[in-house]
């Protein structure tokens, strides 16, 4: 367990999903999907824990015969990615901050 610190051979990857808007289901690289749930709950939740961050596993029966394990997830018996709450916010910031208008406001 890496604690949420990412590992250079594993930025590329978490950088790709990291660009994809948060929703509850996701794909890997293998095409193979990524959920927060395996199965109906009675209760309805909302898959945010107490630090805002949303959980998305795939299946260990997946990776265990995915060809990319070893890019992906070689010491984890299966992918999670943890994205926060607030990424959609990050990910408009990052694009504001490539526009002409920003560009010329910060400098002036």
């Amino acid at each position: 367990m890496n604690n949420g610190i990412l590992r250079p051979e594993r930025m590329a990857t978490s950088r790709w999903l990291c660009r994809q808007p948060v929703v509850p289901e996701r794909t890997c690289h293998g095409g193979k999907q990524l959920v927060q749930f395996r199965r109906p709950y009675k209760t309805p939740r909302s898959g945010v824990d107490k630090e805002g961050l949303m959980r998305c596993r795939a299946s260990k029966t997946d990776c265990d015969v995915c060809p990319l394990k070893q890019q992906c997830c070689s010491k984890e018996p299966a992918r999670k990615v943890l994205r926060s709450i607030h990424e959609g916010a990050r990910n408009m910031a990052r694009d504001t901050t490539k526009t002409d208008a920003y560009v010329t406001a910060s400098y002036a």
